[in-house]
């Protein structure tokens, strides 16, 4: 029944080559990452691979974020809020803003949840194709920290913790040159950094990534005080899970992990090329406000 009527309240809430040049701004300061980049302030973006069929359209607002609106730094009275962190999958590539399982589940807490002593419900995401996990963790402490959320909700799939942002950004970036240079057409991003992932496992072992990766998730899990709900929708490698299951251990009560949405046996809900379509968006929503009401929101009432 409970599992129903989130359906409901999601549905209810649900509206009826990836990196264009001059979309996004590098910024070489933040956390000792070079490459480190985030979309401009207050700009639109659209998207129209032709196998989508449609253009999508991006609202980026005034602090960089695919919203659909601006959040005040100083957290309203009454207010719970919920950061988001993650990828492409976070940010919600190829879907307008509206449609974002982020903004479909800010609607749906704000439409069909309540809370005693809260009277409204703030989804911010922070969300951004192409991070890996040190990108995810360095835009949380620049852009996620000053919201003081009450929750993280992180979605983590096994590649980001296996790419390495820093080592195949500056591989494109000297690709695009020669292609420039020679007037050859777009550059292929996934075999690039299928050929940069091969090229560093091959110079520092399989596991190079998570040796990258592993001083920024120190950093997150020890300063981070809000609760913290970690999710993936696709399958971890062992060393990858055993490595995450020992950081959530370490606090139980305020972090924990989850598999959610099986987006790689469930083609209804995505696009061809991976991400999740508007029915995916639906249905994370909906999963995740599942688990919200299972611990952090455990005394609210789904109306």
């Amino acid at each position: 029944m409970l599992k129903e009527k989130i359906r409901n309240a999601v549905l209810s809430a649900a509206s009826s080559s990836f990196i264009n040049k001059g979309d996004i701004n590098f910024d070489q300061n933040i956390e000792g990452l070079q490459y480190f980049f985030e979309p401009n302030a207050g700009s639109v973006q659209e998207y129209s691979p032709e196998w989508l069929g449609h253009t999508s359209v991006n609202t980026i607002n005034d602090d960089t974020l695919n919203e659909t609106k601006d959040y005040s730094t100083e957290k309203p009275k009454d207010a719970y809020r919920i950061v988001t962190i993650g990828d492409s999958f976070v940010f919600g590539h190829f879907v307008d803003t509206a449609d974002n399982w982020t903004e479909v589940l800010e609607r749906a807490l704000n439409r069909s949840v309540s809370c005693e002593g809260v009277s409204n419900f703030e989804v911010i995401n922070l969300g951004q194709f192409g991070y890996d996990a040190s990108y995810m963790v360095a835009r949380y402490f620049k852009r996620g920290e000053k919201y003081a959320p009450d929750t993280i909700v992180w979605l983590l799939n096994p590649w980001n913790l296996e790419n390495i942002s820093e080592y195949y950004l500056p591989l494109v970036k000297k690709l695009e040159q020669g292609k420039n240079n020679s007037g050859e057409g777009d550059l292929d991003m996934v075999a690039v950094v299928d050929v940069a992932l091969a090229n560093l496992k091959q110079k520092y072992g399989d596991q190079v990534g998570m040796r990258f990766h592993r001083p920024f998730l120190d950093k997150f899990f020890s300063e981070v005080d809000a609760e913290v709900l970690l999710f993936n929708t696709h399958t971890y490698q062992k060393a990858q899970e055993e490595y995450l299951n020992n950081f959530l251990a370490k606090d139980p009560q305020r972090y924990r992990s989850k598999f959610l949405v099986n987006l790689e046996k469930a083609p209804g809900l995505k696009f061809e090329d991976g991400h999740p379509n508007q029915e995916g968006h639906q249905k994370l929503a909906e999963e995740v406000l599942q688990e919200l009401l299972g611990k952090e929101l455990k005394t609210c009432v789904i109306n």
